[in-house]
This record gives C-alpha cells, sequence and structure tokens, in this order.
C-alpha cells in the first residue's frame, strides 16, 4: 500500500476539507482562516488574499477555498470573485515557490452551463460554457484557466464534481430540499435527472488522484445518476408542474432577505430545467475509481433517511 501524501489543504475547513480530515489514510495539513473542528487534524490559520502562504515540505496542494453562497450586491461580488481567481492564484504561487510538485483545483460540473438541446453526460473535453450570470460557475471557469496556466511548473489536476452532498452540507442546494413545503417544482414540466456525489466518494476521488499523481481534468460523478421523481420520493416531496416565469422573480427578491445559505438564486433555474450530468469514466480510466454510491444514495444519506 502506498503511503499516504503530505498534503496541504487550502480551505480545508469546508465540507470537503472536514471529510478528507475524517480519513486516516490522508496525511493532511488544513489551511484556513478557522480549524475544522476535527480532533488531531494539523491546522495553520490562513486567508488567501493576505499574507504569504508556506507550502515547502508538501508532496500535494488541494485548493478548496470557495463561496457557494450568491452575493446580493456589486462589491459583494467583486470580494467573491477575488477570493476565487486571486486567490486560486496565490496558492498555486506559493505551491510553485515552495516546490510542491502536485496541486489539485476543486472546480465544478455547473461549468458546463446548463440549457436545451445539451448532449448529457458532459464529458471533459466539452466546452465550459458556464450560464452567464451564475457568478460561482463563472469563478470557477476562471479559477481552471489560472490553475492551468502553472501546468508548466506543476503537475495540475482540475476535478469538476457533481453536487456533493453529505449529512453536515448546509446551503441553498440542501436546504430546499430538507425545506420545501411538501413539493417539488417541475419548471415548466421539466423533470431532468440530476448528479448528486456523496462526499465520502468525492474524498475516494482525490486519494486516487494524490497516489495517481495525474495531472488533467477529471469529473466525479456518482455511481448512477438520479430521476427527478426519485428526488421526490427520496425527500419525501410531491412533484408539481410550476411557470418558471414565476420562480425567478420570487427567488431573486427573497435573496435579499434570507441568510447566505438559504439564498437560491434565480439564475440556477436553467440548472434544475435542464440537468448537468457528468461522465466519471475519464477519472476512471486514469485512477481506477469508481464512486461507490449512486446519486439517491447520496441524496439519502444528506437527507439522514438511511
Amino acid at each position: 500500500m502506498l503511503a499516504p501524501m503530505r498534503t496541504a489543504v487550502v480551505g480545508g475547513a469546508g465540507l470537503v476539507g472536514r471529510a478528507m480530515a475524517r480519513r486516516d489514510d490522508l496525511d493532511l495539513t488544513v489551511f484556513d482562516r478557522v480549524p475544522p473542528g476535527i480532533p488531531g487534524t494539523r491546522f495553520v490559520p490562513t486567508d488567501v488574499l493576505e499574507g504569504a502562504l508556506d507550502l515547502r515540505g508538501f508532496d500535494a496542494v488541494v485548493h478548496l477555498v470557495a463561496r457557494v453562497d450568491p452575493p446580493t450586491a456589486g462589491a459583494d461580488r467583486e470580494a467573491m470573485r477575488r477570493l476565487h481567481v486571486e486567490g486560486t492564484r496565490r496558492v498555486f504561487e506559493a505551491a510553485q515557490r515552495g516546490g510542491v510538485p502536485h496541486a489539485v483545483l476543486f472546480s465544478s460540473a455547473v461549468v458546463y452551463g446548463a440549457g436545451p438541446g445539451r448532449r448529457q453526460p458532459f464529458v471533459e473535453d466539452d466546452p465550459v460554457r458556464p450560464n452567464p450570470g451564475f457568478f460561482y460557475a463563472e469563478d470557477k471557469a476562471a479559477q481552471e484557466e489560472v490553475a492551468r496556466g502553472f501546468a508548466q511548473d506543476l503537475a495540475v489536476t482540475v476535478l469538476r464534481p457533481a453536487i456533493i452532498y453529505a449529512p453536515d452540507a448546509k446551503n441553498y442546494l440542501t436546504e430546499f430540499l430538507r425545506r420545501a413545503p411538501g413539493v417539488l417544482p417541475a419548471l415548466d414540466g421539466h423533470r431532468p435527472a440530476l448528479d448528486f456525489v456523496d462526499v465520502q466518494d468525492v474524498v475516494d476521488a482525490v486519494r486516487a488522484v494524490l497516489q495517481k499523481k495525474c495531472a488533467g481534468t477529471f469529473n466525479i460523478a456518482p455511481r448512477a445518476p438520479i430521476a427527478y421523481d426519485d428526488i421526490a420520493r427520496v425527500c419525501g416531496l410531491r412533484v408539481v408542474r410550476v411557470p418558471r416565469r414565476l420562480v425567478r422573480p420570487v427567488l431573486d427578491f427573497g435573496a435579499r432577505f434570507v441568510p447566505p445559505w438559504l439564498r437560491a438564486p434565480g439564475y440556477l433555474l436553467d440548472h434544475l430545467m435542464y440537468g448537468f450530468c457528468v461522465d466519471g469514466g475519464a477519472l476512471s480510466r486514469a485512477t481506477g475509481f469508481v464512486a461507490a454510491r449512486s446519486a439517491e444514495q447520496a441524496l439519502a444519506r444528506m437527507m439522514r433517511t438511511v
């Protein structure tokens, strides 16, 4: 069995970082503004936009810093963009400066965009076309460009996971299903299959990439997607046709008055109408990784039903 890589996890206090820190088959040091709250985890207080980041002595760095909650104002949007783009540049510069041979960036399947007539599941060679106004997706695409600019000096891996679910996940994608008032809207009647990948499978995928030291871009997909009606069944909801034109203004207006983790911006609606499932075959061929759980199992675990 190969020894664990000495890995710096930047932004390791979030969902994926905490899941990585709970594993005993990874040798981690977490860099973040707050500790991950996992006993025994090595922790270095860090703000990627402030001060110098020292990554000397590590075999790999995994860059997880991200803001999922959508901004509601111009200055807030600029801060989000700077965190993602300038923060990524600083992390990869630190890896380059510290002689770290392998750097992994967490992107997202949302970079493919969503809309009518697009072939699914998406593969890595498909064009990156984030939906205009979907700030998180736009920033993830920009992060990828920054990371690839270091590919001459580092082995750069870009990971594009599907929607990541876990029992401790908490954002507008999880809270909508947990708090939905008995119904799951089918926007203009659309009922797309969706991908939910369990965080434990994500950690297994990261470990496989670190062990194989494989550079390139890879999707992380569940063992199988989930049908829209099965999402409703798992969550105890009823699918109801709802006109899209009525939903977006409600979401955009309400986003100004709810906590950040409950903001469900209207620019997500294309993804809920048309889906954005991904193919994980390239990662399997490169590393041997195959997700252990289906999207239904990931969702059920998030809902604490299994």
